[in-house]
């Protein structure tokens, strides 16, 4: 039963393996007919990173809501059309905590 279970478990793994990779291509390809690389994108930035935060970000090794906005308006597209699992950074309030006196 376990060995079954753990057959299972890879086979899920290798498949989100291919569709991350799929995405990456994807991207990559996208990027590379408008003539940016992942470096540019990267160092365009209003807080610049490296090509390979960018790629990593592409890959889904890693998840910034930041360079996944980055990439999709670089590309012309909906973040959600590139990562379906995308959620915006929420916002950091700059309004001071309520303060109850009583």
């Amino acid at each position: 039963m376990y060995a079954a279970i753990i057959k299972l478990d890879i086979q899920h793994f290798y498949f989100i393996l291919q569709i991350m990779e799929t995405v990456n291509l994807k991207i990559k390809a996208m990027l590379v007919e408008k003539g940016i690389t992942f470096s540019e994108l990267g160092r365009s930035l209003d807080k610049p990173v490296t090509g390979q935060m960018v790629s990593d970000v592409a890959r889904g090794l890693r998840k910034s809501p930041r360079i996944r906005l980055a990439i999709a308006r670089r590309l012309g597209v909906s973040v959600r059309d590139l990562f379906p699992d995308y959620k915006p950074a929420r916002k950091k309030s700059t309004a001071p905590p309520d303060s109850d006196s009583n």
